[in-house]
């Protein structure tokens, strides 16, 4: 038996379109991921959005919306069904392959059981059951009650906290001054190549794991040793390009033990030998959040990432792969923070959301989107340069720009005004 109907899914989008009244009745019916298709997905996200905007739904303004995206499928919605006036016929089906699809995933799972990956494979079927068990009631109806008693004890929390912070302390005061700190969301971190993404990851995860937040970073491009490297010359105001080379200053070897003794035993996991597939990271990432407590995960970058399906064009595995990253954090409540290159087109001149690569899925999935911007090249014998954090996106918050230094012989980022860098070890 197939695993989907793509004219029953086609169907169920094309009664949203039709009478868009119903679209309340359909959003508790089926959800986002009983969509077979990543296009369909995309298509019924965007129109429950405009639907909870008060937006007109119809085939221009949703192409307008989804950039001209799917341009040929939005098209031909309206001419699979007369009305929407069987949309619980269609959604019934949708939703019962949706759930067969997730049935035979877990017999899959359970079959491929063996001692070595039994807590990761029950993890998944647990998961995977309880999906079942809420799609097949229709999924729970909530109320206001549901939503306001857990927001007035966040409230009633916020007020006893003893950190000002709501998130977790990126280690930068003007970062934190914007965002109120890392908070549990999916998070883009965006720059041209060498402009120091990576960098800006490992200082933010440098100073979660200091204050003992587990943190796990997926390096798909660095050795964990090369990391590890720049973690240890921040720590330490030693030139990372000397220590490599052995090119120690006089009697630096002690605090350099040290410091790299502290890092021993600090709650960071890092994994680089993934390969960049992304099965494998989302699999990692839900087993170390689940058997090993992990509250934070950073992926280095999105460019490497490799998708089970190559056959699909490379937009199209982008948009499959930040809507999963999307779904998985709002599974797991944690942030997922992912560094993405910035396209060519945006050397020169001030970027913005529009130049990432793969924009529209990153632009729409993300809750927050920030940018590193330098307005010049360093100079000759300069030891810092003044850079720019974007925050071009904030779903939940404020944007700004945090004024930041680059400080390329340590590899970091450090606040504008702050002095602590002048000198010793951190």
């Amino acid at each position: 038996m197939k695993n989907f109907n793509e004219d029953m899914e086609r169907s169920v989008l094309g009664s949203m379109i039709l009478s868009p009244e119903f679209i309340p009745n359909i959003t508790h019916a089926v959800s986002e991921m009983d969509f077979y298709l990543g296009k369909h997905r995309e298509i019924f996200r965007e129109i429950v959005a405009m639907s909870d905007n008060g937006e007109e739904i119809n085939i221009v303004t949703l192409s307008a919306r989804l950039r001209g995206r799917y341009a040929v499928d939005v098209a031909q919605l309206t001419d699979v069904v007369p009305s929407g006036a069987n949309w619980q016929f269609y959604c019934q089906k949708v939703s019962r392959l949706s759930q067969l699809r997730l049935f035979r995933e877990i017999m899959s799972a359970a079959s491929d059981v063996n001692e070595e990956n039994i807590t990761e494979r029950l993890n998944g079927i647990a998961a995977d059951a309880a999906r079942i068990a809420e799609a097949s009631g229709g999924g729970k109806i909530k109320t206001a009650r549901d939503f306001i008693i857990p927001m007035i004890d966040y409230l009633s929390d916020a007020l006893k906290r003893k950190e000002p912070l709501s998130g977790y302390d990126t280690g930068l005061i003007a970062l934190n001054e914007i965002t109120d700190g890392l908070q549990n969301e999916y998070i883009i971190i965006g720059a041209r190549a060498s402009i120091g993404k990576t960098a800006l990851g490992i200082n933010i995860s440098r100073a979660l794991v200091q204050k003992g937040v587990k943190t796990a970073f997926f390096s798909l491009e660095m050795s964990g040793r090369a990391l590890l490297l720049r973690i240890l010359s921040d720590l330490t105001n030693q030139q990372a390009g000397k220590m490599k080379s052995g090119m120690f200053v006089k009697n630096s070897i002690e605090p350099i033990q040290k410091a790299g003794y502290r890092m021993a035993e600090w709650p960071l996991y890092i994994l680089d030998d993934t390969r960049g597939e992304f099965d494998q990271i989302i699999a990692k990432t839900r087993y170390m959040v689940r058997c090993l407590g992990v509250q934070a995960v950073f992926i280095d970058h999105a460019s490497l990432l490799k998708y089970k399906d190559r056959r699909l064009p490379r937009y199209e595995q982008f948009a499959e792969m930040s809507n999963a990253l999307q779904n998985l954090q709002r599974e797991l409540k944690i942030p997922i923070v992912v560094m993405a290159q910035l396209t060519r087109d945006a050397e020169g001149k001030r970027p913005s959301i529009a130049d990432l690569r793969e924009s529209g899925a990153f632009e729409q999935d993300a809750d927050q989107v920030w940018i590193i911007h330098r307005e010049r090249q360093l100079k000759t014998g300069e030891d810092s340069i003044p850079s720019e954090l974007i925050i071009a996106k904030n779903r939940n918050g404020a944007c700004g720009t945090a004024e930041l230094l680059f400080q390329p012989h340590f590899v970091r980022f450090v606040d504008k005004a702050d002095k602590r860098y002048e000198g010793g070890e951190r």
